[in-house]
C-alpha cells in the first residue's frame, strides 16, 4: 500500500530541521559579535540574492522596516493570495510594517511579538493576527516552530468583506 500523505510527526521533523535562512541567520548572529568577522562573512553574500531568498539583515536593509511595506516585496511578483512560511529561528529582531495581513501560528514552544510597543508571549497553539500598517517585531527562539501566514489585503477584503 502506497502512502500518499504525510504524518504529523514527519511534518514536524521537517520543520525542526534548519533551512537555508536559519543556517545563514545562525552564522550571522555568531559573526555579529565581531565587526571584522561580520564584514568578512557578509563579503561572500550578494544583497539582492539574500533579499530574493527573504533573508533580511539590517546591514542590507536600506529603508529599515519600510523594506517590508508592500505586498510585492513579500510575494516577489507572484500571483498567490496567501503565502505560508516557517518563521526563521535566529533571525534578527527587526521591526516590520506592511500593507497585508499577517497571522502567526506557534506550533511548538513559544515566541514573542512586539506589536506597537506591547510585548506578547505566544505559546504553542496560539495565533496572533496583525492587520496591515501595524509596526511589529517577531522574536523567535531557537527551539520555536512558528508559521507566518501572509494574506493580501485584497484577498482578505474579497473573502471576508463580501457586501
Amino acid at each position: 500500500m502506497e502512502k500518499d500523505r504525510l504524518e504529523k510527526h514527519e511534518v514536524m521533523q521537517y520543520l525542526r530541521e534548519y533551512n537555508e535562512q536559519e543556517i545563514f541567520y545562525q552564522q550571522y548572529q555568531q559573526k555579529k559579535q565581531d565587526y571584522q568577522s561580520l564584514q568578512l562573512f557578509l563579503k561572500d553574500y550578494d544583497k539582492h540574492n539574500l533579499m530574493h531568498k527573504q533573508i533580511y539583515i539590517e546591514e542590507f536593509l536600506q529603508n529599515g522596516q519600510n523594506e517590508f511595506e508592500k505586498e510585492d516585496t513579500m510575494w516577489l511578483g507572484q500571483e498567490k493570495d496567501i503565502e505560508v512560511r516557517k518563521y526563521s529561528r535566529f533571525m534578527p529582531q527587526l521591526s516590520a510594517i506592511h500593507d497585508f495581513f499577517e497571522m502567526i501560528y506557534v506550533l511548538e514552544n513559544e515566541m514573542y511579538v512586539e506589536v506597537e510597543d506591547k510585548k506578547m508571549t505566544l505559546k504553542s497553539g496560539d495565533i496572533a493576527f496583525i492587520p496591515p500598517d501595524t509596526i511589529h517585531k517577531p522574536i523567535v527562539m531557537e527551539n520555536t516552530i512558528a508559521m507566518q501566514i501572509m494574506i493580501r489585503k485584497s484577498t482578505f477584503q474579497k473573502v471576508f468583506l463580501k457586501c
